[in-house]
């Protein structure tokens, strides 16, 4: 629904709000120097309160409001699958790993624990599955998400990256709020 001026974002919107409404909005917010969005933010405090009180001026202000209607007026709603996708590329890294992991009953296990600047962080390693676990069968290896980490992760897909930039898993989450700049997470 459109509002004055044919904006979805007005000034006086919560940012909290336009966040959870229009999750892609945080790098636009993040690029004009809005950083505290997933650590620091007061969800309550408006779009203009929260620029200016981080020493936004109101020409930048203005600037940042409509790219971010911009990207509002443009945005597809994101559709979340009840499911976690494991690369092939994950999947072969998740079975080297089972291979050197001692004890023959430990699977592959995504945990999602409260901690890291955007509230939350992913826990990645090897324990017994559990009677309520999810079990994601993907290729030949397996890897369980207890049911308050899948509440949290369903949609993702997981990946394994090794270049000279960066090695380890990559979950990207549709889930995810905010964060502090970050898109997905690395684990090693």
């Amino acid at each position: 629904m459109k509002t004055k001026n044919n904006q979805l974002v007005t000034k006086d919107m919560a940012i909290g709000g336009v966040v959870s409404k229009y999750p892609d909005t945080t790098e636009v917010m993040l690029s004009h120097g809005l950083h505290c969005i997933g650590c620091h933010a007061n969800p309550m405090e408006t779009l203009e309160q929260g620029a200016l009180s981080h020493g936004m001026d109101k020409k930048e202000f203005e600037l940042m409001l409509k790219e971010i209607n911009t990207l509002a007026l443009n945005q597809k709603p994101k559709i979340i699958s009840n499911k976690v996708t494991i690369s092939k590329t994950a999947s072969d890294k998740i079975l080297e790993l089972s291979k050197k992991e001692k004890n023959q009953k430990a699977v592959f296990r995504i945990q999602v624990v409260p901690g890291g600047c955007s509230g939350a962080q992913y826990v990645l390693g090897f324990s017994e599955q559990l009677p309520d676990d999810h079990l994601i069968l993907a290729d030949k290896s397996k890897v369980v998400i207890d049911p308050d980490s899948w509440k949290n992760l369903r949609g993702s897909e997981v990946d394994f990256i090794d270049n000279p930039e960066h090695s380890g898993f990559k979950i990207s989450n549709p889930n995810k709020k905010s964060s502090c700049g970050k898109s997905s997470c690395g684990c090693h």
